[in-house]
This record gives C-alpha cells, structure tokens and sequence, in this order.
C-alpha cells in the first residue's frame, strides 16, 4: 500500500450535482504507508491513536499516529514544509534505515520484510513535496494525500 501527495482542485456546486474535481498540475509524490507516515509526522499530521489504532500500530493509546489521508492549503503546507527540513538534521534521515526480515519459513510467522530507506531520503522527499505545493499554489488547488 501507499500513499501519494497530490495537487487537486475542486469546482462547480456539489449540491447541484456539478461539483467537479480536477488534478492540477504534473507534480506527485508516491511513498509506501511507512515513509508516508514519517513524513506526516514530520509535517505535523497526526492524531492521538484511539483504542483500535494502538492495538493495529502496537503503541499506547493516545499516542500521536500519522494521517494518511487528508488535505492542506498549500501555502500552509510549504510552511510545514521548511519546519520540518529545520527539524531534519535532529532525526536519523542521515543514517537511513537498514534492510529488515522478520519471521519467515520455520518460524509459524509470515515473512515480513521491510526495505529500509537510503539516507537522505526524507530530505529528498520533502523536496519533492515543495513542488507539490508550489503547483497547487500555480492552479489554485489544495494539496490532498491518501
């Protein structure tokens, strides 16, 4: 699964049934839910985790998880945008992630493999989210994710 960031622009009357939405702009950014969550929580999109989102993510109730899905004016969005490279150096983009397995044949557990992410990348990705936002400014248009 994944989420992807996304210039969209809504027009017309959805009351009356001409409501319509336009993708504005070439500019998209695709991550994979776990990046697309760091990267939220990096921008500040987060909610307290209720009782059935604790037990899914294994973290205490109440604890701040990601919003994969939502929507930001975008000059509010580049705003977050340049706090969070400010708060960049302080987290471990620098080192990246290594390649993790857990599980696997001869366990009783599925195989579960996470890829890791190269160091930089959410410095890249944010970036690339500046674009984004600079395209939904051009068209008039909200920066979506999901």
């Amino acid at each position: 699964m994944s989420v992807t960031f996304t210039a969209l622009a809504a027009t017309g009357d959805w009351a009356k049934g001409t409501g319509q939405v336009t993708y504005a702009g070439a500019a998209e950014v695709n991550c994979c839910n776990a990046n697309a969550a760091e990267l939220l929580a990096l921008l500040g999109f987060t909610h307290p985790a209720g009782p059935y989102e604790a037990q899914a993510y294994e973290c205490p109730e109440g604890a701040p998880v990601a919003e994969l899905a939502g929507g930001c004016d975008p000059v509010d969005f580049e705003g977050r945008i340049l706090i969070a490279e400010a708060f960049l150096p302080q987290t471990s983009d620098g080192e990246g992630r290594p390649a993790t397995e857990d599980g696997g044949p001869g366990t009783g557990q599925a195989l579960v493999v996470d890829c890791g992410r190269a160091a930089g990348y959410l410095a890249g990705r944010l970036g690339e989210l500046r674009q984004v936002a600079h395209e939904a400014q051009l068209h008039a248009a909200e920066v979506v994710w999901s």
